[in-house]
């Protein structure tokens, strides 16, 4: 079973993501950290990336695509529960992913989960939000759940946490706008083929990782 994770950035989708894997052993692909991770990758398509992310320019939606389906093919899609996290985030890259699905795996039970939260919410939350660089977990410097049990450093692997570059005002107001305009969009795009379902995450992690599980499980 596929569950696409869609919503703006600072909505949650990580830290459900990290409870669902260690909780129901779901499998968790996340494009932010599989192109982070990029320069560990010793396969041609990796280095095709790596090449292009050199000169600065972007990577297309078909090869975006690819680098997913390098990590997406090591599950067995009608068996394992995953979540894709942070991918499509346009409808060409919807389009690239559902037609594979529809050539593949016709019978593939698909579901869309749409983070819901205001966007003054997400603003304070970001700004709050501290990152561990080598795993990916997030932690918040206010939320008490959130927090992690020695400051600033990663309850998993004890790596020291770091506040990202891009979770800064400026910055979040920025990935907030492409959001708007690119992923957005999303939203009637699944709504009309039927797969799309809403959860309100203006709540505690551990409430809204009830809510996402009980929506993912129908």
């Amino acid at each position: 079973m596929i569950n696409i994770f869609l919503g703006a950035p600072g909505t949650g989708k990580g830290t459900v993501s990290y409870l669902l894997k260690k909780n129901c052993n779901y499998k968790h692909l996340s494009t932010g950290n599989i192109f982070r991770n990029i320069t560990k990758r010793n396969t041609q398509i990796a280095k095709k990336v790596r090449d292009i992310l050199k000169k600065g320019e972007l990577v297309d939606d078909q090869l975006t695509f690819k680098v997913l389906l390098e990590d997406l093919e090591k599950y067995n899609l009608k068996k394992d529960n995953i979540i894709l996290d942070g991918y499509p985030r346009n409808i060409n890259q919807a389009e690239i992913l559902l037609e594979y699905f529809n050539r593949h795996y016709k019978d593939l039970k698909i579901s869309v989960i749409n983070f819901k939260l205001p966007e003054s919410v997400i603003i304070e939350r970001l700004t709050n939000r501290l990152i561990c660089p080598k795993c990916g977990k997030s932690y918040h410097k206010i939320f008490f759940e959130l927090k992690p049990q020695k400051e600033w450093y990663c309850d998993d692997d004890g790596t020291k946490l770091i506040q990202r570059e891009d979770d800064k005002i400026k910055s979040i107001k920025k990935r907030l706008e492409i959001y708007n305009k690119e992923t957005k969009p999303l939203i009637k795009y699944f709504t009309n083929r039927d797969i799309l379902i809403n959860v309100d995450v203006n709540d505690s992690s551990e409430e809204v990782y009830k809510k996402v599980f009980e929506k993912c499980q129908n």
